[in-house]
Formats: C-alpha cells, structure tokens, sequence
C-alpha cells in the first residue's frame, strides 16, 4: 500500500481562519480577531507565493474575507471616537 505524503500546512493560514471566525462568533471583542485574521492570512498569501509547494491559500483567504469586516468595524470605531473627542469642547 502506497500512501501520498501531502505538503504542509501552512500555520498562519489557519490562524486566519479561526480568528475570522472567532470575530464573528463572539461579537464583544469589537473586530479585534478580524485585524489579527486580515494580517495572518495576508502573511500567510506571502509565504505561500514565496513557497507555492505548502498548502493553505483557502483557509487564508476564507480568514481575509471573514475578517475584513471585522478591521472595518475596528477602523469605524476609532476614527468615531477621534472625531467625537475632538468635538467636546474643553
């Protein structure tokens, strides 16, 4: 019996995948795991142009696109936050 020896994984793939999902199953972290998800599964892309071989592409770019909304939700909240704080008056 022959058994194929598949490629590795790449890790940072799948870590954009749980975090992807972690920022929508759990919504009180405000899209902290969306920014986390949006840069590993964009150094994941990286590694995996770098060394075609390992595998990974789906699971990262499933991360990128569930964490996108998540960083945009971040960026949203900070930018309000500036804009609010430099309309109080002092």
């Amino acid at each position: 019996m022959v058994y194929a020896v598949q490629p590795p994984m790449v890790g940072l793939a799948v870590a954009s995948l749980v975090c992807g999902i972690a920022g929508w199953l759990i919504p009180c972290l405000f899209g902290v795991p969306g920014i986390a998800a949006v840069v590993c599964g964009h150094m994941a892309l990286q590694r995996l142009k770098q060394q075609p071989q390992l595998r990974g592409r789906g699971q990262a770019i499933a991360g990128l696109i569930l964490g996108y909304p998540g960083a945009v939700v971040v960026a949203i909240l900070a930018i309000s936050y500036v804009i609010g704080s430099l309309a109080q008056p002092s």
